[in-house]
């Protein structure tokens, strides 16, 4: 990918040896994201309801078929979904630690170790990394309440040591920037720790089949899916402001018909 501050979303230009360039509309894919995120909060929650109000049970047929598209079930579409996001949010950061390595600049290692911790999320959203290390703990230790979950206190924990060790990174930033990048983290963390929290003292006192889980389980994907969609936006602007529009530079076929 290169850059041209000259292209507009979405156009492309000829280049040389046969090559066109694609400027990739980032504003308008964040809008499809959001746009997509508020369907699956809406549908995951009706879905929810059906489940566990409508349905006979949450082992029938048609319950079965719809905790796929429960914002809770993993796995499920929405689950898939959030795992893309941070998939992209990863690919942003190493694309911009790589560019800052080709022209030494500085924090090239904080921008690519941020990338394999999104890596990471994104695997673990798919793989269920966290509900393992959650289940561990539940066997070792007698949590209840706000603590029903107890790996948001390992959570909690690396979510401060690691502000701690980017906050002279975040102080390098310009200003907008790194406004966006705590308010992108401040609704991650809030949807994934902070929601957890609340959910878990909803589902330990009225129960997993009530509204009031529902209503916090919806609230909680809704924030950790608008975090990484907001944090995708910071990035990409972030690279138009250093390197210009993202561009994707593709072979032109009649250029290379011509040539055969």
């Amino acid at each position: 990918m290169t850059h041209d501050s000259n292209l507009e979303d979405g156009h492309a230009r000829p280049g040389a040896g046969g090559q066109s360039a694609v400027v990739l509309g980032t504003r308008r894919i964040t809008a499809i994201l959001f746009a997509v995120a508020v369907l699956f909060a809406v549908v995951g929650a009706i879905v929810n309801v059906v489940i566990y109000q409508v349905a006979e049970s949450p082992d029938a047929a048609i319950a079965r078929v719809l905790f796929r598209f429960d914002l809770g079930h993993e796995p499920s579409v929405p689950a898939w979904f959030s795992s893309g996001l941070l998939l992209l949010d990863s690919a942003m950061l190493v694309l911009i630690g790589w560019a800052k390595s080709l022209r030494n600049e500085a924090f090239v290692t904080h921008w690519l170790v941020l990338g394999i911790v999104f890596l990471g999320l994104s695997v673990d959203e798919a793989a269920l990394f966290h509900e393992m290390l959650d289940t561990l703990l539940s066997e070792t230790f007698d949590t209840s309440g706000f603590l029903l979950f107890p790996w948001v206190v390992a959570g909690l924990i690396f979510v401060l040591a690691f502000a701690i060790a980017y906050l002279k990174f975040l102080v390098h930033l310009p200003r907008r920037f790194a406004f966006l990048f705590v308010a992108s983290g401040a609704l991650y963390v809030g949807g994934a720790v902070g929601m957890e929290l609340i959910s878990a003292a909803a589902i330990d006192r009225y129960g997993v089949a009530s509204l009031a889980h529902t209503v916090t389980q919806t609230i909680e994907e809704s924030l950790e899916m608008a975090g990484a969609i907001l944090f995708f936006y910071t990035l990409t602007e972030y690279w138009a402001f250093r390197y210009g529009p993202l561009r994707i530079a593709m072979a032109n076929p009649a250029a290379m018909s011509a040539g055969d």
